[in-house]
């Protein structure tokens, strides 16, 4: 069955990480080494596939390796589970060794229960007690992975993926409890990602947060044009489809090399060659696949937009960042101004280039701006 031309809507493999295998070869040496890292940006970006492939080679070299995806966690319960059964799997091969374990201990009856693990004696009686509490089950699960690669003379590779929302499903104290279980963990190295990129550098570098200076942050860095225009070229003619070098370069300006949106408009261009049974993207092709591509991001693009007000002012402010204008020159007042550019920033919509000067770090989303306010 043939894959995927431009792989979109997961992690993409190894051969798809355009022009960032050098990144992945130093985070895979620094968790490796035992250098916890923090990995923070908008979403989208290509973070989750970086951390996942440098995880597939960890495990490849031996190491054990854990993914937590903590947009997904419903409460501290659950972040417990996903914890141990994560953990456990290094062991089982099996995504639900407790779940399975459980269901023994329900047949069983309530009596204490070991359970080996080739080899490896577990005291689950606690998960087992209906009488424990969701902190004991807690501090067990944050405190195996220790145990887990100590017993088994391992290093264990823990990675938390939307990390910076683990409070809002577990507790305000959480980190707390979190740093004072993981700081004493030697054959334990983290991974923290998270998209929410004010919120995560505030976590690592500010003295007032429990993971202050606990993971090293490694900026993700973007892809350069060139990789992507030699990537996309090779791609195409791999289904025997010609872009010319200035078509593409064009396609990689009209997305600003944004990972996701990059991949989405290759593939609209492909899909529009493929049903005409083109063998050449052309400019008109390339303009009607963006049309489309927009179309595709303007309900995510939306709901981004909902989710920062319906004021007046934010639109001026978006408008103006939109178009290279001064967001200050507005009649508005300055501190407003500076709340709306903070919120942005917090989001992951702008980032900072220079004093008093932003940019949009996602291109296609600066666009459906301009096209949905007329700015």
């Amino acid at each position: 069955m043939r894959s995927t031309l431009f792989p979109l809507g997961h992690p993409v493999p190894e051969e798809d990480l355009v022009g960032r295998l050098s990144f992945v070869d130093a985070l895979v040496s620094r968790l490796e080494e035992g250098s916890s890292t923090m990995l923070a940006g908008p979403r989208r970006i290509g973070k989750t596939s970086l951390a996942k492939e440098a995880l597939r080679r960890l495990k490849e070299k031996g190491h054990y390796t854990v993914w937590i995806d903590c947009f997904a966690i419903r409460d501290k319960e659950h972040l417990t589970e996903k914890i141990m059964e994560a953990c456990l799997a290094n062991r089982t091969g099996m995504p639900k060794t407790l779940a399975a374990v459980r269901e023994r201990i329900r047949q069983l009856g309530p009596i204490p229960v070991s359970l080996k693990l080739q080899d490896f004696e577990m005291d689950i009686s606690l998960f087992a007690n209906r009488k424990a509490t969701p902190d004991e089950l807690l501090d067990q699960a944050l405190e195996f992975p220790q145990k887990l690669a100590e017993r088994d003379n391992r290093r264990i590779i823990i990675a938390f993926d939307e990390f910076q929302d683990v409070p809002i499903v577990a507790e305000n104290t959480i980190f707390k409890r979190m740093r004072a279980a993981f700081q004493e963990q030697s054959r334990a190295t983290f991974l923290f990602l998270g998209s929410k990129e004010s919120m995560m550098q505030t976590l690592f570098s500010s003295s007032r947060e429990a993971f202050y200076r606990f993971a090293v942050p490694l900026p993700v860095p973007s892809v350069p044009s060139d990789s992507w225009i030699q990537y996309i070229q090779q791609k195409f003619a791999s289904r025997k489809v010609h872009i010319d070098t200035s078509i593409a370069r064009e396609l990689v300006e009209l997305t600003g090399g944004h990972p996701y949106d990059t991949m989405l408009l290759c593939n609209e261009a492909y899909q529009l060659v493929a049903v005409d049974r083109r063998d050449v993207v052309t400019l008109p092709v390339l303009q009607q696949a963006y049309d489309q591509a927009q179309t595709i991001l303007e309900p995510a693009f939306t709901e981004i937009l909902g989710g920062l007000g319906r004021s007046a002012l934010m639109r001026d402010v978006l408008c103006k960042l939109a178009t290279d204008q001064q967001p200050y020159k507005s009649k508005q007042h300055s501190n407003a101004v500076a709340r709306s550019i903070s919120k942005l920033e917090e989001k992951g919509i702008i980032e900072k280039v220079t004093r008093g000067q932003y940019r949009f770090t996602e291109s296609m989303f600066k666009d459906f701006i301009i096209r949905l306010f007329a700015c």
